[in-house]
């Protein structure tokens, strides 16, 4: 896997904020489901592992 640009990033932290922000608005997983999707479509599988 190739280091991610800035601009990849970018795209997967704003969608990262706006599937948390759903949530954090007391919505189900349901509702929040196409911004999971816009979050797993642009986030590197890798980068959810934890240490």
């Amino acid at each position: 896997m190739s280091f991610p640009s800035k601009e990849d990033r970018t795209k997967c932290w704003n969608h990262r904020d706006e599937y948390w922000k759903c949530l954090d608005d007391g919505k189900t997983e349901i509702d929040c489901k196409k911004f999971r999707d816009q979050y797993e479509k642009f986030c590197p599988a890798l980068w959810d592992m934890q240490p």
